[in-house]
């Protein structure tokens, strides 16, 4: 029922909660009118009354002189629940997988697909960001990431936009080198158009990924996470970059499908200081000088 940021289509009621949340106050009628906008399976006014009348039952919403808003001790059920979910999930500390390394160490996580593995890149990656935010001064906090074939960004396009304003949220500037000119890696970069969200294409690789194209690579701080696509997925990956020239010729079902095969898909990730400064320093210097 909470907004997802993470659907691509929000229920009904996620709808009317995050109306509701920008704009108290506000009647029915007005309710179903930004209701229309949103919802595009379309819903009669009949079936949307319906639906306001079950979430006040469940006192989820209130309505008072004929003006709608959240319920004040649901809002505040909510946050009491944000506030542990944070405590035991946001905290390195609390994770149930070791994930904040010492100097030195190195883990490597098998999931089962390309999809499970990007899942948790993304929270492996956020850990280590809080991990920094109150944490260790004299070192560069920021991501930096290289790969050749932005394929995490075009499939996975709403994790990555979260994940850039979370990054935000943390003060951190997230810049992408990536070595493909293809139609489909250029429409992948620009999806994400924060100001904390910096990208280049470059020209020649040298330096880590060098002799190959299927490779991912993050630094944050000390820490250094990699990972790349199972050798025959990356194949069907990489035939669809080479192919599709225009947005007319992209199937994003297909490609969907491709990346949520079976196949076991790692991710490295350790933490060495000098290793994870060489990394960033190659990052850099593929961006222009006056970037």
């Amino acid at each position: 029922m909470i907004p997802n940021p993470y659907e691509q289509k929000q229920s009904p009621e996620g709808i009317i909660l995050d109306i509701l949340s920008r704009k108290p106050g506000i009647t029915s009628k007005e309710a179903y009118d930004f209701f229309k906008d949103k919802y595009e399976l379309g819903m009669s006014i009949q079936g949307f009354y319906k639906i306001i009348r079950k979430l006040l039952n469940d006192r989820v919403i209130a309505k008072t002189d004929g003006r709608l808003s959240l319920y004040s001790a649901w809002v505040n059920n909510l946050m009491k629940f944000a506030k542990q979910a944070s405590l035991t999930h946001l905290d390195p500390n609390a994770s149930p997988v070791t994930i904040i390394l010492e100097e030195g160490e190195r883990k490597v996580f098998e999931l089962d697909s390309p999809v499970e593995m990007s899942t948790f890149w993304d929270h492996a990656l956020l850990m280590v960001a809080y991990y920094y935010k109150d944490g260790v001064q004299d070192i560069d906090k920021n991501a930096y990431s290289k790969n050749f074939y932005s394929w995490i960004q075009l499939l996975r396009t709403s994790d990555e936009i979260q994940l850039v304003n979370l990054y935000s949220d943390l003060a951190m500037e997230w810049s992408m080198a990536s070595g493909s000119h293809t139609f489909l890696n250029k429409t992948a970069l620009s999806q994400l158009t924060d100001d904390n969200f910096h990208f280049t294409l470059y020209n020649k690789l040298s330096g880590y990924g060098e002799g190959s194209d299927n490779f991912h690579v993050t630094v944050i701080g000390d820490f250094v996470f990699e990972t790349k696509l199972p050798n025959y997925i990356f194949k069907m990956v990489q035939e669809k970059f080479e192919s599709v020239r225009s947005i007319a010729e992209f199937n994003p079902k297909e490609m969907q499908t491709i990346i949520h095969q079976p196949g076991k898909t790692t991710l490295t990730i350790s933490r060495d200081r000098s290793r994870a400064e060489t990394v960033r320093n190659e990052i850099k210097a593929l961006f222009p000088k006056n970037s």
